[in-house]
């Protein structure tokens, strides 16, 4: 009972339905998770829904032009996005470091779950935005456009809950335009067992950091939205030897947290074992949908990064990029470059089991 998926030749026959109906398609059946969800009077599937809200009508020109915001006097009404990634600490290269801190400050993502963020990067998304915001970040916009010259983002201002820990960490952030308070909910790191390195034993540890998001206005029907940042050990996520036990603990935690907390959206790096993380949510009764991750074709091999998004809880409808018969079939961005591993290194079972959990 999913809404029409809106395209521009069936804009103008799609009914916006109220938004009552809306959450309600969400909470047709009940579930263990969404019984204790946090989303369950406010119906949070509006996130996910094919609705036409953020579309107006007029003519064909004005609709080619892209999402419009009719809504934006609605209490009920509103959008956001969550960027998640690896941030890989400090670099050596200062036109790198200014880069990145530009991608920062000027990404279009309005929650941020960050892994490997050093002090610095959470310094640069708690400053106000430069004097010259505005007239840098971002890549060349299309041909035509404004002749391809480099687009101007502007640079915002965030919230931010940082792990804590001194060395690189996990980062939760919220722009300010959006996010009225930022709450610390819980900081977790976890010994996941000694394995050997270099001929030496190390810890493996593994992160975890749970925070609110308090929104200024409502946004796609929530006031406010609990998120999780993780960050699996790349030892325990492939079981070496000495974190078999390790690994099944840190899920068995990760799942009664995120109940306990009541998360609705999970982003993280869970190296090889982000294509399982499903298949071990569910076992705790949770509904739950892979909404992002990054998948490429190199040198005819099919490759895919470890982080990844998901959904928790019951989802209207979504669409991904890719599927797991575009992995089967190679049909995937070729890239002579790229951060991600082959699917046959991922749990459960290489490539078979990568696909199935995939599907």
């Amino acid at each position: 009972m999913s809404a029409p998926r809106l395209t521009f030749e069936n804009i103008a026959a799609v009914a916006e339905p109220p938004a009552a109906a809306v959450a309600a398609r969400g909470w047709e059946e009940s579930t263990f998770y969404s019984a204790n969800s946090l989303d369950r009077d406010s119906g949070a599937m509006y996130i996910m829904s094919g609705v036409a809200s953020h579309w107006d009508g007029g003519d064909e020109a004005a609709r080619r032009g892209g999402p419009k915001v009719p809504n934006s006097s609605r209490d009920d009404v509103g959008a956001y996005a969550v960027l998640c990634g690896n941030w890989g600490g400090t670099r050596e290269s200062r036109e790198l470091a200014r880069h990145i801190d530009v991608d920062l400050k000027t990404t279009p993502g309005t929650l941020l779950l960050l892994q490997e963020a050093h002090a610095g990067a959470a310094a640069t998304l708690m400053a106000a935005p430069s004097a010259d915001s505005g007239a840098r970040g971002g890549g060349p916009e299309p041909q035509g456009a404004r002749g391809g010259v480099p687009s101007q983002r502007p640079e915002f201002q965030f919230l931010v809950c940082r792990g804590q820990e001194q060395c690189n960490t996990l980062l939760v952030a919220g722009r300010r335009s959006h996010v009225a308070k930022l709450t610390e909910l819980l900081w977790l790191r976890s010994n996941d067992g000694t394995f050997t390195a270099n001929k030496r034993k190390v810890v493996a540890q593994s992160r975890l950091l749970i925070c609110e998001a308090e929104f200024r206005r409502p946004q796609a029907g929530h006031t406010a939205i609990v998120v999780a940042d993780a960050h699996m050990h790349y030892a325990s996520a492939k079981k070496a030897t000495g974190t078999a036990a390790g690994h099944a603990q840190w899920f068995r935690d990760l799942g009664d947290e995120l109940l306990k907390y009541r998360v609705r959206i999970l982003g993280g790096d869970f190296n090889m074992s982000c294509f399982v993380v499903a298949e071990k949510l569910r076992e705790k009764g949770m509904e739950v949908a892979l909404g992002a991750f990054t998948g490429f074709s190199k040198g005819g091999s099919a490759y895919a990064d470890s982080v990844g998004v998901w959904i928790l809880g019951p989802v209207a409808s979504m669409e991904t990029l890719h599927s797991a018969e575009d992995f089967e079939t190679r049909t995937l961005p070729m890239r002579k470059q790229g951060q991600g591993y082959q699917l046959s290194a991922y749990l459960p079972k290489g490539e078979p089991g990568a696909l199935e959990s995939m599907r």
